[in-house]
C-alpha cells in the first residue's frame, strides 16, 4: 500500500511545483502517493496550515504574494540591491516563522531572487536548487518513527539485497509486456520483510502498438464468430441460448490464450474470477464494439460508393 504524503506548496509557477513533486516522487521510487496543495498567496498558506494537516511545506519565497502587513520591499533605483535583499530576507524569515508557529511543519524554503537566506526554515536553497541536497532535506523533514527517513532503504544482508534486486528486476521485465499489463495487472508487488514495493510501468497501454493490433484482430474475430455461429436456420430457444453462450466463449478465446500465456511466463497462478471476466465479458464486449464499428464504417463506405458512383461494392 502506498504511503500518502501531504505537501503544501507556496509558489506561483506551476512548472517549478511540478519539478519539485517529480523529484520527491522519484525519491520515493513510486511507493508514495503525493497529495499536493498549492497556492501563491502567503495568507492562504497560513489558513491552510491552521485548518488542514500536512507532512511537509515547501515555499518559494519570491513567488508568493504577501499581505500589506508584511511590508514587502519594492526594488527600484532608489534602493541598493544589498538593502533590498536584506529587507526581503527579514520579511521572508518572519513569514516562515509564523508558518511554523501555526503548524510546526518542517519547512523547506527556496528563492530565486530577493532572499539570501531564511533562518526560520528547516532548510533553505537558492534556485535552481541542488537535487541531491534537496532530496536529503526531504528525507530528514519526513522522518518517521525509530529514526528512519522516508525513502531510506531498510538494512538487509548482502544475500537479501541480491534477492530483492533479482525479484524487482523480474517484476520490471514482466510489467514491460503490454499484454501482461492489459490482461493480468499493471503493477506487481514485491514483498520484503519490512514493506511491499510496487513495481509499475508508467507507459500507457494505449501507446503500445501490439494492443491496437490485438483490438483490431479481436474485432474481426468477433465478426467472424457472429456470422458463423448465429447465421443459420431457425432453431429452438434452447439451442439459441447454447449458440449465444458458444459465441461469447469463442469470442473470448484470443484473450484467454494470451492471458494463459502471460501468467505462465510470469510463473503466476490463474486467477479464476479475472480469467472468466476477461474471456466471457470484457473481450466479447470490446469485440462487439469493434465489430459494430467496422460494420458501420463498411455501411458508410457502401452508401458513399452507391451515392457517388452508383456502385454496390458488397452486392452479389
Amino acid at each position: 500500500m502506498k504511503r500518502k504524503i501531504r505537501i503544501l506548496i507556496g509558489n506561483s509557477q506551476k512548472a517549478i511545483s511540478d519539478v519539485l513533486l517529480d523529484t520527491i516522487d522519484w525519491l520515493g521510487n513510486g511507493q508514495y502517493e503525493l497529495v499536493a496543495t498549492s497556492t501563491e498567496r502567503a495568507e492562504q498558506m497560513l489558513e491552510y496550515v491552521r485548518s488542514q494537516e500536512f507532512d511537509l511545506c515547501i515555499v518559494i519565497l519570491n513567488n508568493l504574494s504577501y499581505p500589506p502587513e508584511y511590508h514587502r520591499p519594492s526594488y527600484g533605483p532608489s534602493m541598493a540591491v544589498a538593502d533590498y535583499r536584506a529587507k526581503f530576507t527579514d520579511m521572508a524569515s518572519q513569514f516562515v516563522a509564523e508558518l511554523k508557529r501555526d503548524s510546526r511543519l518542517p519547512v523547506i524554503a527556496m528563492a530565486g531572487e530577493g532572499a539570501t537566506a531564511c533562518s526560520s526554515a528547516d532548510y533553505y536553497f537558492s534556485l535552481p536548487y541542488p537535487a541531491p541536497e534537496f532530496m536529503e532535506a526531504v528525507k530528514n523533514c519526513l522522518s518517521v518513527e525509530e529514526g528512519k527517513s522516508i525513502g531510506a532503504m531498510p538494512t538487509y544482508s548482502e544475500q537479501e539485497q541480491d534477492d530483492l534486486k533479482l525479484r524487482v528486476s523480474r517484476a520490471e521485465e514482466t510489467v514491460k509486456r503490454p499484454f501482461y499489463r492489459t490482461f493480468v495487472r499493471d503493477e506487481i508487488p514485491v514483498k520484503t520483510p519490512d514493506e511491499t514495493i510496487w513495481v509499475k510501468n508508467k507507459k500507457s497501454i494505449w501507446k503500445e502498438p501490439l494492443i491496437w493490433v490485438f483490438l483490431a484482430f479481436n474485432s474481426v474475430w468477433a465478426w467472424f464468430c457472429i456470422n458463423i455461429i448465429l447465421t443459420s436456420h431457425e432453431v429452438s430457444w434452447f439451442m439459441g441460448i447454447l449458440r449465444a453462450i458458444a459465441m461469447f466463449w469463442t469470442m473470448g478465446l484470443p484473450a484467454a490464450i494470451l492471458y494463459i500465456r502471460e501468467v505462465s511466463e510470469a510463473g503466476e497462478p490463474i486467477n479464476g474470477s479475472s480469467f472468466f471476466s476477461l474471456t466471457l465479458l470484457q473481450a466479447p464486449f470490446f469485440g462487439l464494439i469493434g465489430a459494430g464499428g467496422a460494420a458501420w464504417v463498411l455501411a458508410l463506405f457502401a452508401w458513399f460508393c452507391q451515392s457517388l458512383f452508383g456502385i454496390k461494392p458488397f452486392s452479389h
